[in-house]
């Protein structure tokens, strides 16, 4: 289980965060959603340590991981970057660079869990960027962490390479925090989500609980029509134009 409470950072001269409580229990898909700009990825940061903040309550799987060491941190934690720099080490190599004992069995593995195993020799430069996003979670998942932050999953990927990124990490066995743009995506994969806006978190819950066409509106100013999925036991949602 991953406890955040009161985490105060300053994130420029004009947006700072301020997060009362964040909890994601073990195996949990939690979503992260809110406008561009309202603190959603600097949130990620911070629980990796890459920001300074404010001392505040910061547990993992018991353990306090407020001074924890980012090697420490490692073993917990494993992020997949919204920017997928463009390097020219193979898909296996670079893979390979987060195990603590690679084998070409053990990267065999995470490639064909994730239908990726046609992408292993390629250069990460010569990949779309998708494919390279696939290969991210790949190298987060070689790392053996707990649980796994993505910087929007599906960023770059068409809509059926989308569902099917959703699709696998729903599968996963890890705790996953999600930052997502796509509402109608979060409502379906998550079970748990967090709305952010200027820093803050408006409200929390389960999908059917907290996603409804008031708090879009007041997260995000879209006026929403709000039903039911057929085929999903979620809330739809449908901009009204």
């Amino acid at each position: 289980m991953l406890d955040i409470v009161q985490l105060r950072a300053e994130i420029s001269s004009t947006m700072s965060l301020d997060i009362a409580y964040f909890r994601a229990h073990k195996g949990q898909k939690v979503g992260i959603l809110g406008p561009n700009g309202c603190g959603k990825s600097s949130l990620l940061k911070a629980m990796l340590g890459f920001i300074p903040v404010q001392n505040y309550r910061y547990v993992i799987d018991g353990k306090d991981a407020l001074y924890m060491p980012r090697q420490a941190l490692a073993n917990y934690l494993a992020l997949v970057p919204q920017h997928t720099p463009e390097l020219a080490f193979s898909a296996r190599y670079f893979i390979e660079l987060a195990c603590s004992n690679p084998s070409q069995q053990a990267v065999d593995g995470i490639l064909q869990q994730l239908g990726i195993m046609h992408l292993a020799e390629s250069p990460l430069n010569q990949l779309s960027g998708g494919e390279r996003q696939q290969v991210y979670l790949a190298r987060a998942l070689a790392q053996q962490p707990q649980i796994l932050l993505l910087d929007e999953p599906t960023n770059h990927l068409d809509v059926a390479n989308q569902v099917s990124m959703l699709d696998t990490i729903e599968t996963l066995p890890h705790t996953c925090v999600l930052v997502l743009h796509d509402i109608n995506l979060a409502a379906r994969y998550c079970d748990y989500v967090y709305m952010m806006k200027q820093g803050q978190i408006v409200c929390h819950g389960r999908p059917n609980a907290i996603m409804t066409s008031e708090n879009i509106q007041t997260v995000f100013g879209l006026t929403m029509i709000t039903d039911r999925h057929p085929m999903a036991d979620c809330p739809r949602f449908t901009y009204q134009f």
